[in-house]
Formats: structure tokens, sequence, C-alpha cells
């Protein structure tokens, strides 16, 4: 391993040590959550379902539940794609609309969620999402952490600031997750991106309790 490998590596540890927990009922304003591509696709079953997201549903469903007693709005981006999507030139098919795959896993079929269909990875350019500038805190959760995670943080956070309106974006480290694979080091990708996203603004926290 290089040194400039190694000390870019120990920066990104010693930032993500630096992280705290929250606390939900500390946050002020107008608070919502969004659960991003939390579906049978990628946490239970098809081409590109992983463990990891599975493992992420246990804590998920616990903020949620709190978010009830709190009548915090939850909207969940669900993939739901055609089978014509261009997204399959990249990825395998996956999530076809109508499916069970694109269907928001059971656990987390809390009342009055919204769900809201994406055909991309990034959620905030689905047809049926609008921000909204009364939003003061913006809690992200769900898979994966490197592609729609961040896409959807990054973005919302980059609105905010054009329309001069300072959000706090949150992303917690225990409620997100990408898959493992050969060419895809779940660890070391949610490392740089929790990293990347604290250096775009994004206020990433160890957990929500």
């Amino acid at each position: 391993m290089s040194n400039i490998k190694k000390n870019f590596s120990d920066i990104i540890n010693k930032t993500l040590d630096k992280t705290k927990k929250l606390k939900l009922n500390d946050l002020q304003g107008h608070n919502i959550i969004f659960v991003v591509d939390m579906v049978n696709g990628f946490a239970k079953t098809g081409a590109l379902s992983s463990p990891n997201i599975n493992n992420i549903i246990k804590p998920i469903k616990k903020l949620l539940a709190k978010a009830q007693v709190n009548k915090t709005k939850i909207i969940a981006f669900n993939d739901a794609h055609n089978e014509h999507s261009p997204e399959f030139s990249t990825f395998p098919s996956h999530c076809l609309e109508n499916t069970q795959e694109a269907q928001l896993v059971d656990e987390l079929q809390f009342p009055d969620i919204k769900i809201i269909k994406k055909n991309s990875t990034n959620g905030f350019f689905a047809f049926d999402f609008k921000p909204n500038l009364q939003w003061d805190n913006i809690i992200i959760v769900g898979c994966c952490t490197d592609i729609c995670v961040y896409q959807l943080a990054v973005s919302c956070k980059t609105w905010f600031n054009q329309h001069n309106k300072a959000v706090n974006i949150i992303v917690p480290m225990t409620m997100s997750h990408t898959f493992e694979h050969d060419e895809h080091p779940a660890h070391t990708l949610n490392q740089y991106s929790w990293y990347s996203m604290i250096k775009n603004g994004i206020n990433v926290v160890k957990d929500i309790i």
C-alpha cells in the first residue's frame, strides 16, 4: 500500500470516528425521512439482492416506528423499472414495475408512508418527487450507500444550497449499506461514500436513537 493510499485511509477512518449518535427527538423543525430502495429486489430476492441490505431492515424499522409516534413524514423511493430501462445496460434486470421485487419489504410497510417509484438510481429526479423548502431535517436511510443513497443526499444538499436554504441532511451509518462483490468491496465503498458525503456537507452520524 502506498503512503498516499495509507494516509487517505487513515484520514477517512479518523473522520468517521468523530461521528456521533443522534437523538431523533432532538431534531427541531420540519422533519422528513427518505427510505431508499428497501425493496425485496435488493433486500430479499433477485439478481441484485444482498444480505447486507437485509441486515439494515431491523434498525430502519426501529427508526420508522419512532417516526410514526412523532408523526414524521416518510417517503419510500422504490426502484420500479420497465423492461426497457437503460439502467439494465449497467446492472442486471431488477425490480421490474408491478413485481414483488419492486415492493417495499413487509417489515417497513408502516401506515401513511408515501411510495415514490423511480426508474433511475437517483430518487431526486423521480417524476413524483418535489423537494420542499420548508424541510429542516432530512434523514436518508437505505441502499446503496455508494449509489442511490449518495446520489439522493448530494442532490438534495446542492438543490437546497442553490435555493439558499440550510438543511440538515442526515445519513446514519447503521442504516445504510451496499452489496459485496469481487469488484465492489462493501466496507471500503461504505467508508469512502460516508466520508465523501461529509465533505459535501451531509451530516453522517453513527446512529439515530
